[in-house]
């Protein structure tokens, strides 16, 4: 692995800046006497962390970032109706303590790759503002957008030794084993969701949801340690280790069923097929079979599948079509800048079924929201994206990263 031109400092007085910088951070986002305390210690505990181990830093925020979804809106803004959700807020916090490890170690963040389209994204998303019917529902969605950014930098400057790398793969596998018995508890519990009894068919079970409350969200999460995984076993040389990710496997694929999300399921079918062609010929055989033998064991996948097939119209498949030309009738209102990042999604669903809601597909999200500029920078970063890693497949000499990669 190849290093930052830069050297990695311990800061001297990492303690105090954190101290100052945290109770200042946690004074931006809590704007109540009751959470300034918590918000303060949180910014205290999160920046000294950062400055001092920021890889633990890293893991923690990855482990512990799929249970914001938990917590109940309650950070009022002030001048603005919407409130700054708990995910925005620990955004900023995450935010201010990367800005004081790239500043204490004199990172040059303009020469990390994709940084560039990042930040056009982000420039047009901010100009969306004006547009904006809902202010602070756009400004909660920048924190989060710059929080994103901020991961981004933090995981390029810190990650760089193959042991790093070794261990951050096995948190993104790891940070979906909570998440998932989250929900299975739910279901035990008795508290979970089901489908409406209109699409639901023969399907009697409940919805896998997790702490998203979401079993399409849950499912789209499950992906990344889901093919992580694969790639993960197949590279195992030690058997202990190939039994702990053939586990893993066992779990996700069973939790990744009861999310009932077809459009994770075949984004994972198409995974494996690229996986497949590009490394593991093995999985062109095992998969088609595996797939065939669930299909004649779990009727549930058929009775899912198969409405959307059989009979779009009369599926969420029309309603996600509704969306789709809500979301390009929020377009042609407002071309340039979109109706404001957040808004336009969400007003692309009341168009179409009278009640806010996602679009359900990320380019007619991002046009709604931030018009033609902001699809353009959005499109410039998914390329730059791509461009960046077949730069880093062809570099790669070892064949585990350069699975990885593919992966």
């Amino acid at each position: 692995m190849t290093e930052l031109a830069h050297t990695l400092r311990k800061p001297k007085a990492a303690l105090p800046v954190a101290t100052v910088a945290g109770l200042g951070l946690g004074a931006m986002t809590a704007v109540t006497s009751a959470v300034v305390p918590i918000a303060g210690v949180g910014g205290l505990a999160l920046g000294y962390l950062v400055l001092t181990s920021p890889e633990a830093a890293l893991s923690l925020i990855l482990l512990l970032r799929p249970f914001l979804d938990l917590a109940p809106e309650g950070l009022a803004v002030p001048g603005f109706t919407q409130v700054l959700d708990l995910s925005a807020g620990v955004a900023l916090l995450l935010t201010g303590a990367a800005v004081l490890y790239v500043l204490s170690n004199r990172i040059d963040v303009l020469r990390i790759p994709l940084v560039a389209p990042f930040a056009a994204l982000l420039t047009v998303a901010t100009a969306s503002l004006l547009a904006s019917s809902d202010p602070g529902l756009t400004v909660a969605s920048l924190v989060r957008l710059v929080g994103q950014l901020a991961l981004y930098v933090l995981v390029f400057s810190v990650v760089r030794e193959r042991s790093q790398v070794e261990r951050l793969l096995v948190v993104l596998v790891a940070s979906a084993v909570a998440p998932v018995l989250w929900g299975f508890g739910e279901i035990l519990a008795g508290q979970a969701k089901y489908l409406h009894p209109a699409l639901a068919g023969e399907i009697t079970h409940p919805r896998l949801a997790g702490p998203f409350g979401e079993g399409l969200t849950l499912g789209s999460f499950l992906l990344v340690s889901l093919v992580l995984a694969v790639a993960l076993f197949f590279e195992s040389r030690r058997g202990q280790e190939r039994l702990l990710y053939a586990g893993l496997l066992a779990l996700f694929l069973v939790a990744f069923y009861f999310t009932l999300a077809r459009g994770a399921w075949l984004a994972f079918a198409l995974a494996l097929l690229v996986l497949g062609i590009a490394r593991y010929r093995i999985l062109l055989l095992l998969a088609p079979a595996a797939l065939l033998i669930v299909l004649l064991l779990v009727p549930g996948i058929t009775e899912r599948l198969a409405p959307a097939l059989e009979n779009p119209e009369e599926t969420t498949v029309a309603g996600r079509f509704s969306r789709w030309e809500g979301a390009l009738t929020v377009f042609r209102e407002n071309p340039i800048l979109g109706a404001g990042l957040g808004v336009g999604d969400l007003e692309a669903g009341a168009l179409a079924s009278g009640t806010p809601g996602a679009a359900h597909t990320d380019y007619l999200r991002v046009l709604a929201d931030t018009g033609v500029l902001g699809l353009g920078a959005y499109l410039w970063l998914l390329g730059a994206a791509a461009v960046e890693a077949l730069r880093a497949h062809r570099s790669l000499r070892t064949p585990r990263y350069r699975a990885i990669v593919i992966s």
